[in-house]
């Protein structure tokens, strides 16, 4: 059975893929330093805020919010760096490590 891969240019039907990434990461990045600030703010002054993580509610301490959108930010940032990053990738062969002195 023959099947094609389908090559996928654009995001959302107008933009290129690599400028739709990065516009995706870097709103990704805002909203969640804003919830960063947020919940930093609510565990400052203790106010007692429950959780809703992308519209998801559950019962985590404000403590945990903060590290969870952290962590959010990081794989955001790498996300974006390798949309800035050209596109040439170099591997490593096994057998060729083998071989450097």
């Amino acid at each position: 059975m023959f099947c094609e891969i389908p090559k996928l240019l654009r995001c959302c039907l107008c933009l290129p893929l690599r400028k739709g990434i990065l516009i995706f990461g870097y709103i990704n990045i805002i909203f969640s330093a804003f919830m960063v600030g947020l919940y930093s703010y609510s565990v400052h002054h203790d106010m007692g805020l429950k959780m809703v993580y992308h519209g998801s509610k559950s019962k985590l301490e404000d403590a945990v919010c903060v590290g969870i959108y952290c962590a959010e930010i990081v794989m955001n940032v790498s996300l974006v760096y390798g949309a800035h990053v050209p596109g040439e990738v170099y591997y490593w062969r096994w057998d060729a490590l083998e071989e450097l002195p």
